[in-house]
């Protein structure tokens, strides 16, 4: 077991608070880097989950791309399926297709805008607002960058 902090061996577990305590998934070495956790910064847990079987896992993947086109962020859908043992593969292809979905989504909403003119870009320029995030491309990549430091951190 690594500490979420510094990195270093776990010997006694020591838990930032007692929500952390009782997760018991988050352990620090010491005292002093349970005063440093941030669980922003430190999600990365103690000990690699474990896989759920191939049933549990699609139905994670499913449920978590449910969860992408309500607008959950990419990087939280990201950190719970890892969390709950989802293979990295999976999340990655999970986030990829999102990706490519939210790109088609806003190409389809703005082409209407150009074959339509004026009318057309009152009409449809006002939904394409209400449309996708537009930070959507930044969050993925941010998701992936939390894919990429697990997978470095676990192998």
């Amino acid at each position: 077991m690594t500490c979420v902090v510094c990195g270093g061996p776990v010997g006694e577990a020591v838990f930032a608070n007692a929500w952390e305590k009782s997760r018991k998934v988050s352990a620090c070495c010491s005292p002093d880097c349970a005063s440093a956790f941030n669980p922003d910064e430190h999600w990365i847990p103690s000990r690699r989950p474990a896989e759920p079987d191939a049933v549990e896992e699609a139905r994670l993947v499913r449920l978590a791309g449910e969860r992408l086109r309500k607008g959950d962020r990419a990087t939280i859908v990201t950190r719970d399926l890892l969390l709950a043992g989802v293979r990295p593969v999976a999340v990655r292809k999970a986030i990829t297709t999102t990706k490519l979905g939210s790109e088609s989504t806003d190409i389809a909403t703005f082409t209407p805008t150009r074959q339509r003119g004026w009318v057309g870009a009152l009409i449809f320029g006002a939904a394409r607002l209400a449309g996708p995030d537009e930070d959507a491309p930044t969050h993925v990549e941010d998701a992936l960058g939390d894919l990429d430091r697990w997978t470095k951190h676990f192998t």
